[in-house]
């Protein structure tokens, strides 16, 4: 809820910020100046710092299937889950 709108249905001041978590001195600074109180949106996603390294890993895992490796086994195993795991099965 909007300090303002809490302050309109005559909430005090005490307990606008217990509602709202937030100071008693902050509550009144925002009722005494609107142009002061913050105007939250939507935040942005950000891109993962792991990203570069699943990338990675993938090609990795093709790489060891090309050359033989024992692994080629458990690729294939995961391979073959992760389809599954996709359409729903």
């Amino acid at each position: 809820m909007d300090i303002h709108v809490l302050h309109q249905q005559e909430h005090s001041i005490r307990s606008i910020s217990r509602q709202l978590s937030i100071a008693r001195t902050t509550v009144r600074c925002y009722l005494r100046n609107i142009a002061r109180t913050p105007n939250y949106g939507p935040r942005s996603a950000r891109p993962s710092k792991l990203d570069p390294l699943n990338l990675t890993f993938e090609n990795e895992l093709r790489l060891l299937s090309l050359i033989g490796s024992p692994l080629r086994f458990y690729y294939a195993k995961f391979r073959r889950w992760d389809t599954m795991a996709k359409k729903g099965s």
